[in-house]
């Protein structure tokens, strides 16, 4: 996630933050599901049980399961678009 979407969220910007943007930060921020869904609802998100990126998102809360490389291979498993593109661990001496 860039910096500025974060920082936006931080300043409770959420209309302009993508769902998906919400879903990578429950999965790094290792939240629940309930506190997950708490945030999604403050940006006016829910999980929807007909998208499939939001069963195996909650699912994987659920389960406690929060390594981006292994929410990807959960989301691929059941034909869903992965959330972490060019997963890469944050280093804030490269900035």
């Amino acid at each position: 996630m860039k910096p500025d979407t974060f920082s936006k969220i931080l300043r409770g910007k959420y209309d302009m933050v993508k769902k998906d943007n919400l879903l990578r930060l429950c999965v790094g921020l290792e939240l629940t599901s309930f506190q997950a869904e708490e945030l999604l609802n403050s940006a006016g998100y829910t999980f929807s049980n007909a998208v499939m990126t939001d069963v195996v998102v909650k699912a994987c809360l659920y389960n406690r399961v929060y390594s981006p490389l292994r929410v990807n291979w959960e989301l691929s498993d059941n034909n869903a678009p992965m959330l972490f593109h060019d997963y890469k661990l944050y280093n804030p001496l490269y900035d």
